[in-house]
């Protein structure tokens, strides 16, 4: 879902294209893949996941195991999307201008 823009996001800017409207598709098209196949659904399945637990058969060791590091696994991806996602969409709103770069500082 959101290789393919993450592509023309790497790639556009090392063949001089900083200025392509193809790089700002590409931004726009990662910010809504992360934030419709990443940011949102995750806590959906987390909930999904959850919801079942008193149903869960806690004589089973492996599955209990199994279990439990889904959800713990479900948590992480999503704080690693989150951060992500962040950085993207700072990324993106810098590109269409609505907010201005730090300015650097000198040494």
């Amino acid at each position: 879902g959101t290789n393919p823009c993450l592509s023309g996001v790497f790639f556009f800017p090392r063949i001089n294209m900083k200025d392509s409207i193809f790089l700002t598709i590409s931004g726009v098209m990662l910010f809504l893949g992360f934030l419709f196949l990443r940011v949102i659904p995750l806590p959906y399945i987390f909930y999904c996941v959850m919801k079942d637990w008193d149903t869960l058969d806690w004589s089973m060791a492996s599955s209990a195991w199994a279990y439990c590091f889904g959800s713990v696994s479900i948590i992480f991806l999503w704080c690693l999307s989150t951060f992500w996602f962040y950085r993207i969409a700072l990324g993106m709103f810098k590109t269409l201008g609505w907010i201005k770069p730090k300015a650097k500082k000198d040494a």
